[in-house]
């Protein structure tokens, strides 16, 4: 059988200062936060879950950057395919 708690003077004490806390972190976070350097709350009961999530962050990250190989003129190409001959040739 579940029993709640009977409130004393202390767990009100106690309540106050967590929710002032709270309140306090939310605040830092809101006001250092920004878009170029955000922060993310993650919750670490589970190792897995917070993998987890922190990865998605990071695909989410490298994705918007839009990020590509970079494009290599014909010319350009054919040099370095002789510079790998030659390298591959010296072993």
């Amino acid at each position: 059988m579940l029993r709640r708690a009977t409130p004393t003077p202390c767990s009100a004490v106690l309540f106050r200062r967590l929710s002032i806390g709270k309140v306090a972190y939310e605040e830092m976070f809101n006001h250092t936060s920004t878009e170029w350097a955000p922060w993310y709350v993650i919750p670490a009961d589970h190792k897995w879950f917070t993998r987890l999530v922190v990865a998605g962050i990071i695909y989410a990250q490298l994705k918007a950057l839009n990020l590509n190989y970079p494009k290599v003129s014909e010319a350009k190409h054919q040099e370095l395919l002789q510079a790998k001959e030659m390298l591959e040739s010296q072993k």
